[in-house]
C-alpha cells in the first residue's frame, strides 16, 4: 500500500468509557474528560505540525487545540480552558496519512508520559513506604491507552477495532477503591500488611492534604494520574487548571432551591439565612463551610449572589448532614451542632412561611448527549467542511445554553456532551439542546436526511455513587435511547437510595408535540408533555394516590404483575386508555367526566411512549402505554423548588 493517493485518515484514542465514568466526585468526572480530550487536542495538534488537515470535529477555533499550539511553540496561553471540547475519535485528509498517523500516535505517547512524571513527582515522597510503587506505576499507565488508526473510508475504523487488540494480565493484589480491577499503588496486602499499607497511604495524604485524598480512598495509579493532574497542570500541560472549583453533587441539588428561596423568600428568610452562614463560617474553616465551585454555576441575581447562604458547602444545607462530622466537619467539634440545626431550621421555616418548598431536594440531574450515526451523516453531507463547522458551533452553544438555564458543562466535543443541569428545567434544557442539534446540522447535511441526537437524563440522589450514575446514564444511552428506541431519542431515569425507582424512553416528537421548539426563548415557551403533567400534579389536580391506582388498574387488566421501572404494557383490544383515566380520574375529583378530560388527555398521551420506526419517523404504537412517564412528572412536581401550591 503506498500512502499518496489514499488521503482519507481515521483515528480514535481509548479506552474512554472506562477511565471516564469511574469518578467518586464531579471533579474526577471532569478531570477523566478533559484529560481524553487534551490527548486528542495533542492528537489534531500533531497532525497540523505534520501537514495534515483535521475535517471532522472543525477545530478551526477550538481554545484547546489552540491552547496546546500554544505552548508548543513557546507561547502564553491567553485564555486557558478548562472544558474538553475535542473528542476522541478525528477523521483526516493527509497527503502522507502513515506518516501523520505515527507522528500524532507519538505526540499522544510523550503528552502522557509528561502528566503521569509531573504527577509521580508529587507522590514521590511516599515511594519508599510502598513495595515497588513505581513498577504498578509503569505498568498502569505505561500501556493503557489504545491507538487505533485505519487509512480508507468510514468503515476501516470499525474494522481496525475489531482486530485482536493487546491482551492485559489481570493486575495483583488489593485492588483500587475507585478504578474496579487495578491495583492499588501502595503493593501492599491488607490481609497480611494492614499497618505498612496504611502507612503509604497515612503519608501520601500529608503529603497531598485531605482534600485530594479521604481516608478511605487506596487509589490505582490511573486514578491518581485522574485525581490529581490538575494541581500540576502547569507542568504537565502548559497551564493552570481550577483544582477544587467543582461543586459537589450535594450542592448541584441545593443550588436550585438556593436561588429560588433567596430571591423570592423576602428580607426576612434572608436575614435568617445570613445567620446561619455565619455560624458555619465561624465553626468551620472557610474550605470547608464554603462551596469551592459555587461561582461556576452562573444563574442568580447579583444581590444573591453575595450572599454567604448561596456558596455554603452542599452538605452544611441538609439538616440530616449536621450530626455526620465527616460530612459537616467543625473546626471545633465541641460546638454546639443542635444550634446549627435550629439555625437551619429556621430557614426552613421561613421559606415554608413564605410559600417556597421548606428545604432544598437532594437530587441533581446528569445529562448525557450523543449524536445519532454521525460518521454515516457526515459522509452524505452536501458540505462537509460546513458540516463540521456545525458541530462546532453546537458545542459552543451548547454551553452557553447549558449555563444559562443553570447548568454545568463537564464536557462538550464535536456531538457529544456531559452536563449537570438543574433539576427543575433539566427536561426542558435537554429539548432545548437536542433543537439546537438539528438546528445547526439541518442547513448543511443532505436534504433528505435528519440529524437527531439521544439523550439519557437521571434524576440522581446526592448520596448515590456517582459512578454508578454515570454507568447507568451511558447505559441507557445507548441501550435504551439508541439501540432499544431507534434513536432520536430521550431515557429518562429517577435514581433514589435504593437505586432507580422509574425509568423510560421516547423520542423527541413525542415528548414535544410542537417539535421542535424555540431554542433560548423563555423556559415557560417550550412545553413538553413532562411538564404539563407536572404542572396537574402540583396545581393538586392530581393526586399521587390516584396515580399509583392507575398503576395498579393498568398492569392488571395488561395482566402484567408486578410493575418494574421500564415496564411497558399492552392493554387488550378494544380497552381505551384515555377513556378509562377520564372516568376514574372524575370519579376521584367527584367531577363530571368532561370537566377532567383534557388533564386525563394529558396524563395518556405522557403514558404512551414515542418508537422512532425504520423509515425514521416517531411513532406510536396502538395500546401500548408506559406508567414511568408520570412517575416522573410526580418526582419533578415533588422536588422542584418553587411556590408552594
Amino acid at each position: 500500500m503506498t500512502e499518496r493517493g489514499n488521503r482519507s485518515l481515521r483515528f480514535a484514542l481509548g479506552p474512554v468509557r472506562s477511565f471516564v465514568a469511574q469518578s467518586r466526585r464531579t471533579r474526577d468526572l471532569w478531570s477523566g474528560s478533559f484529560l481524553v480530550s487534551y490527548l486528542s487536542a495533542c492528537a489534531v495538534d500533531a497532525f497540523e505540525d505534520a501537514g495534515a488537515r483535521v475535517v471532522l470535529p472543525d477545530v478551526t477555533d477550538d481554545p484547546l487545540v489552540a491552547a496546546v499550539r500554544a505552548v508548543r511553540r513557546g507561547e502564553t496561553v491567553a485564555r486557558p480552558p478548562e472544558i474538553g471540547s475535542v473528542p476522541n475519535q478525528l477523521t483526516v485528509e493527509a497527503d502522507e496519512p502513515l506518516a501523520a498517523a505515527h507522528a500524532a500516535q507519538q505526540r499522544v505517547v510523550d503528552a502522557w508520559r509528561r502528566i503521569t512524571e509531573a504527577v509521580w513527582e508529587v507522590l514521590s515522597p511516599a515511594a519508599s513506604h510502598g513495595r515497588d510503587p513505581r513498577v504498578i506505576w509503569e505498568r498502569q499507565l505505561g500501556s493503557f491507552w489504545q491507538i487505533h488508526w485505519a487509512v480508507g473510508g468510514a468503515g476501516t475504523l470499525a474494522r481496525r477495532k475489531s482486530w485482536r487488540g493487546q491482551y492485559r494480565e489481570p493486575e495483583p493484589g488489593d485492588k483500587c477503591t475507585l478504578m474496579a480491577g487495578w491495583q492499588e499503588l501502595s503493593g501492599h496486602h491488607r490481609s497480611t500488611e494492614r499497618q505498612k499499607q496504611d502507612a503509604f497511604w497515612l503519608k501520601l495524604r500529608h503529603t497531598l492534604g485531605g482534600f485530594d485524598l479521604n481516608e478511605s480512598e487506596r487509589l490505582s495509579a490511573l486514578a491518581l494520574v485522574k485525581r490529581l493532574f490538575p494541581s500540576v497542570a502547569q507542568e504537565a500541560i502548559g497551564w493552570n487548571l481550577d483544582t477544587v472549583h467543582w461543586p459537589s453533587t450535594p450542592y448541584l441539588a441545593a443550588r436550585p432551591w438556593l436561588e429560588d428561596v433567596l430571591t423570592h423568600g423576602g428580607s426576612e428568610l434572608r436575614d435568617e439565612a445570613e445567620l446561619y452562614a455565619m455560624w458555619v463560617d465561624e465553626e468551620a474553616s472557610k474550605a470547608q463551610a464554603r462551596e469551592q465551585g459555587a461561582n461556576r454555576i452562573r444563574t442568580g441575581s447579583p444581590d444573591v449572589r453575595k450572599l454567604g447562604f448561596l456558596v455554603l458547602g452542599g452538605s452544611y444545607l441538609f439538616k440530616e448532614d449536621l450530626g455526620l462530622p465527616d460530612r459537616t466537619p467543625l473546626t471545633d467539634e465541641a460546638a454546639d451542632r443542635d444550634e446549627a440545626a435550629e439555625l437551619l431550621d429556621g430557614v426552613y421555616r421561613k421559606a415554608a412561611a413564605a410559600g417556597r418548598r421548606s428545604r432544598p431536594s437532594p437530587f441533581y440531574a446528569l445529562l448525557q448527549l450523543d449524536g445519532d450515526r454521525l460518521g454515516k451523516l457526515f459522509e452524505g453531507s452536501r458540505d462537509r467542511s460546513a458540516a463540521s463547522e456545525a458541530l462546532a458551533r453546537f458545542g459552543r452553544e451548547a454551553q452557553d445554553l447549558v449555563a444559562s438555564r443553570g447548568g454545568l458543562t463537564v464536557y462538550a466535543g464535536g456531538d457529544d456532551l456531559v452536563a449537570f443541569l438543574s433539576l427543575p428545567s433539566a427536561v426542558t434544557t435537554a429539548v432545548e439542546l437536542a433543537a439546537l442539534y438539528e438546528e445547526k446540522l439541518a442547513a448543511v447535511i443532505d436534504e433528505n436526511a435528519r440529524a437527531t441526537i439521544s439523550a439519557s437524563l437521571v434524576f440522581a440522589h446526592c448520596r448515590a455513587p456517582l459512578r454508578s450514575v454515570v454507568a447507568e446514564g451511558h447505559r441507557m444511552l445507548e441501550d435504551d435511547a439508541k439501540d432499544g428506541n431507534g434513536r432520536g431519542s430521550i431515557a429518562v431515569a429517577v435514581w433514589k437510595g435504593s437505586g432507580v425507582t422509574a425509568r423510560c424512553v421516547t423520542t423527541w416528537e413525542q415528548l414535544v408535540p410542537d417539535w421542535p421548539p424555540a431554542v433560548g426563548a423563555d423556559l415557560e415557551a417550550v412545553s413538553h408533555r413532562i411538564g404539563a403533567v407536572t404542572s396537574s400534579l402540583r396545581d393538586d389536580e392530581v393526586s399521587a394516590s390516584f396515580l399509583y391506582g392507575q398503576r395498579e388498574v393498568l398492569t392488571r387488566l395488561a395482566g402484567v404483575e408486578p410493575w418494574h421501572p421500564g415496564l411497558i404494557v399492552e392493554l387488550a383490544a378494544g380497552v381505551e386508555a384515555e377513556v378509562l383515566v377520564r372516568a376514574e380520574l372524575a370519579r376521584a375529583r367527584d367531577k363530571d367526566p368532561d370537566a377532567v378530560k383534557d388533564v386525563a388527555r394529558a396524563l395518556t398521551k405522557l403514558m404512551e411512549p414515542g418508537h422512532r420506526g425504520d423509515d425514521g419517523l416517531s411513532i406510536v404504537l396502538p395500546g401500548r402505554l408506559a406508567f414511568d412517564p408520570l412517575l416522573v412528572a410526580r418526582f419533578l412536581s415533588v422536588e422542584s423548588p418553587g411556590e408552594t401550591p
